[in-house]
């Protein structure tokens, strides 16, 4: 019976706790009040019948008042209520107990004002319903309903004939004692077990629920129940809480403090214990089950589930030595548990840490967004698809039709998350789409307060799931940035806990990314992630894992990993995951030939494809992974990606073999066919493959050969240094010719570059009429002067002309003329060496110096600096 009774009195608790606990009180709860019972009053009427009173039984002691009234009349009748009535009497401290539950709603079939008073005494709101007409002017959620009515109505329900016409008299309020009862868990307080009005009540709500009825518990406070007579209770739908196995003795007691007992017990039975009936070898998985329903949770959650000890880097230490069963294994990897000891020494590992990022198979968002069978949770995960899809209303929908689904059926975690990600979804539609588009979405989530909806979860869900608060304001974001900078600070202090903070921020994305939560896009989130990767090169880029890899692809746009690599000084990166890095590639390029990408997510990939760029550019690479990388950027072209992409990266590699540079000699055949067989459009820079390409080719000469008058000046100087003899004699005069005709100083400036030797007199010549027409050219002049492609003679007179070019030209001869270091420090290399020899090289180097102290040197000055002038300084 005891174990019946704490299970009882842990349900009542609960429901009081979720706001699902109505108390009905009875007419015991006011004799404490000293207020006259139901027997009591009845004997008020029975004057002119007393002779008679002793032989009716109760149904016939309904008549007592049912005669009274015809023989004295409505006046008379209401005249003695309000003398019985009428004391001058106070609620008592059960008033209060009850009152103390938080009762979602309390009904009485009291006529008294004792509750009205307790209520307006602890400043409570209870809209007061005591006849039908009071139904509609209700201005609350919570009700006090006197279902048998006040003498200040004059619709007490005492006689016969009330009880006969009830369901007319009261037809709005009996419906709405029925719907309250039925849904909720009640508790009759002040009634015996043979009370009429409740087996009334009873009967009403077992009529209407059928054999759904959910039974009522009923505080009992006379001689201790037979188990008999408590079975046929329970079969009866009342679940009787005896006052004896609360308080011993019990009938010694005044009748205040058996209730007292009872909401005594109530007020110290411990929920957040709710595994103390559990076997001992069963409690770890029993204290794990809020993680069920979750794809992952963080240490911080399971510290608040567990008493055991849980380590910063997953380690779990069993307080109690326990047999784990293979479901409690995969609920602790849920937490990001690595490793699990015991007091006896057995030591389990787990997988956790194994997880490889760039592996297949890719989660696809184009899709799983078109799933429309199952049930609420994957009516979240198509959401979820169709948010990462674009389809950002759509999903909204989804997630605000899920969370109506999900509340009906009391799956308040599903709710929950439905809320949480509806929130965000809606402020991405409302900052980042046209306004028609985000119509009503700005009203809606202006309303909806995630930390007001939490705290108005039940109070057994919140318990359950305690670490989902700090969802709810997103304080648990800053809470993983305050300790991610402070092991920053530590990291800069020559600490070594990356493996910490690794363990952190992956945490944070896997909880983020497994609970399928929307919010990986926002600033503060995307922060923590670029900081993680800082940290991370900070302390050496070695070897790079596949989860920053992966952070690297999905969270830094190109130019911000320029600016850090730089910034860093690195340049190679290191991984063993190169090989899955190409087929990430190859999976997210794919996505780009999609053509029902929305424009967000259009946006998103390409950026993406611009960051993988960049990290193919950096990584280390043996020959044949460089094979098959430029083997795929190959492909690629004019698919996702453009030649020039490949140009970038085949520019980061110093060393070419042979097996790449037949690829380039085909690529370039692809062009000449492509372009002038197939009248093709093709981009403009296929040719520049031609500087990669260590000598001539046969192959291509005859191409060059085949096309000479059709290619364009670019092409021709381009493709001068990896043709036979024969054919760079013939491309040197088709350029001559040409610009005889016309003269092109960007071409010639190409073919200087490219070192072609051309008939000098009339090469001369032309520049020098140039410079006649356009001496903003000057200065490249006396470059090519100074490098020797030309000589002085004839230029001397033009070359005074501009402050820089005479510099150029003579700077063997005097002081430092005053010329802006931003000009001075972006000449050639080249020049610099000349410059390291001159007279100006003290100037210079001091210049360099002053500007790297001041913190204005670009990387590539500090670097001219140890490269040409370091040594000088010393």
């Amino acid at each position: 019976m005891e174990p019946f009774i704490q299970e009882s009195l842990r349900i009542i608790k609960r429901a009081s706790e979720d706001n699902k606990l109505v108390v009905v009180v009875g007419a015991g709860v006011s004799m404490l009040s000293h207020f006259p019972s139901w027997k009591e009053v009845i004997d008020q009427f029975a004057g002119p019948f007393s002779e008679q009173k002793e032989k009716y039984s109760q149904n016939e002691y309904l008549r007592i008042p049912q005669k009274y009234y015809n023989l004295r009349g409505h006046k008379e009748y209401y005249d003695l209520l309000r003398d019985i009535f009428d004391l001058d009497l106070q609620s008592n401290l059960i008033h209060d107990e009850i009152l103390k539950l938080n009762p979602v709603h309390l009904i009485t079939t009291n006529y008294d004002d004792l509750l009205e008073q307790a209520i307006y005494a602890r400043g409570l709101f209870y809209d007061v319903i005591a006849k039908d007409e009071e139904v509609s002017q209700t201005r609350t959620k919570k009700f006090l309903i006197k279902m048998h009515g006040d003498v200040r109505h004059q619709n007490v329900v005492l006689k016969e004939n009330d009880y006969l016409s009830y369901s007319r008299q009261f037809r709005l309020i009996e419906t709405m004692v029925k719907s309250i009862i039925a849904s909720n868990t009640t508790l009759f307080v002040g009634y015996s077990l043979n009370d009429r009005n409740m087996k009334l009540i009873l009967n009403w709500v077992k009529e209407l629920q059928g054999s759904s009825f959910q039974p009522v518990y009923l505080l009992y406070l006379e001689q201790m129940l037979d188990h008999n007579s408590f079975d046929y209770y329970k079969s009866q739908g009342i679940h009787v809480i005896d006052v004896n196995y609360l308080l011993k003795e019990a009938q010694k007691y005044p009748y205040l403090e058996r209730y007292r007992s009872f909401f005594q017990a109530l007020s110290s039975l411990n929920l957040e214990n709710m595994y103390q009936h559990v076997l001992k070898e069963e409690k770890l998985a029993y204290q794990l089950r809020p993680l069920i329903e979750l794809k992952r949770a963080r240490l911080k959650d399971l510290r608040l589930l567990i008493e055991d000890e849980v380590s910063e880097l997953g380690e779990l230490t069993l307080l109690e030595t326990s047999q784990l069963k293979a479901e409690t294994f995969e609920l602790l990897k849920k937490a990001g548990i690595c490793r699990v000891s015991s007091r006896d020494g057995e030591v389990y590992e787990l997988s956790n840490n194994k997880k490889n990022y760039l592996m297949p198979p890719y989660t696809s968002i184009l899709s799983e967004c078109c799933v429309n069978e199952g049930g609420s949770w994957q009516h979240y995960d198509r959401a979820y698809y169709q948010f990462r899809h674009g389809n950002w209303s759509y999903a909204y929908d989804l997630y605000k039709k899920t969370a109506v689904e999900a509340f009906k059926s009391r799956q308040y975690l599903l709710y929950f998350l439905a809320q949480f990600n509806r929130y965000f979804v809606g402020k991405l539609i409302v900052s980042r789409l046209a306004p028609e588009e985000g119509l009503g979405v700005a009203d809606e989530i202006s309303q909806l307060n995630l930390e007001l909806l939490y705290y108005h979860l039940p109070a057994s869900f919140k318990r359950k799931y305690v670490f989902l608060a700090d969802l709810s304001n997103f304080s648990f974001i800053n809470q993983y940035l305050s300790e991610v900078l402070v092991l920053a600070d530590d990291l800069t202090k020559g600490s070594s806990q990356l493996e910490q903070v690794q363990f952190k921020i992956q945490e944070l994305f896997e909880f983020i990314d497994e609970n399928k939560l929307v919010i990986n896009h926002c600033q503060e989130v995307t922060y923590l992630y670029k900081k993680y990767i800082e940290m991370r090169l900070m302390q050496g880029a070695q070897e790079l894992d596949s989860f920053t890899l992966y952070l690297m692809i999905h969270y830094m746009s190109r130019k911000e990993l320029q600016s850090l690599i730089a910034r860093m000084g690195i340049t190679r990166l290191q991984t063993k995951h190169v090989d899955e890095l190409i087929g990430y590639g190859q999976h997210v390029f794919s996505l780009l030939t999609n053509q029902a990408l929305s424009k967000e997510v259009e946006q998103g990939i390409g950026r993406m494809r611009q960051t993988l760029l960049e990290v193919y550019g950096l990584l280390s690479m043996g020959d044949e992974q460089l094979i098959r990388m430029v083997r795929f950027l190959f492909s690629q072209v004019m698919v996702s990606t453009t030649i020039g992409e490949c140009l970038e990266f085949l520019m980061s590699r110093t060393q070419l073999c042979p097996v790449i540079e037949g690829m380039i000699v085909q690529q370039l055949i692809r062009h000449f066919v492509g372009r002038h067989v197939l009248h093709e459009f093709l981009d403009v820079e296929y040719v520049k493959l031609a500087s990669f390409l260590t000598g001539p080719n046969g192959e291509l000469s005859s191409l060059v050969r085949m096309y000479l008058n059709q290619l364009t000046d670019d092409e021709l100087i381009m493709l001068f240094n990896i043709t036979l003899s024969d054919v760079r004699e013939q491309i040197v005069l088709e350029l001559e010719r040409r610009w005889q005709s016309c003269f092109n100083f960007r071409s010639i400036q190409q073919a200087i570059e490219a070192q072609i030797e051309m008939d000098y007199q009339p090469f001369a010549n032309g520049i020098y009429h140039h410079l006649q027409r356009a001496p903003k050219d000057l200065i490249t002049v006396a470059q090519w002067i100074l490098c020797q492609y030309l000589r002085e003679d004839g230029f001397e007179e033009l070359m005074e002309q501009d402050k820089k070019a005479h510099f150029l030209i003579h700077y063997h001869e005097g002081a430092l003329l005053m010329i802006e270091d931003e000009w001075l420090f972006e000449l050639p290399v080249a020049i610099h060496r000349q410059l390291a020899q001159s007279p100006y090289r003290k100037d210079i180097t001091g210049r360099l110096i002053q500007n790297i102290r001041d913190g204005k040197a670009p990387s590539h000055w500090i670097k001219l600096f140890f490269d040409v002038y370091e040594h000088l300084h010393h």
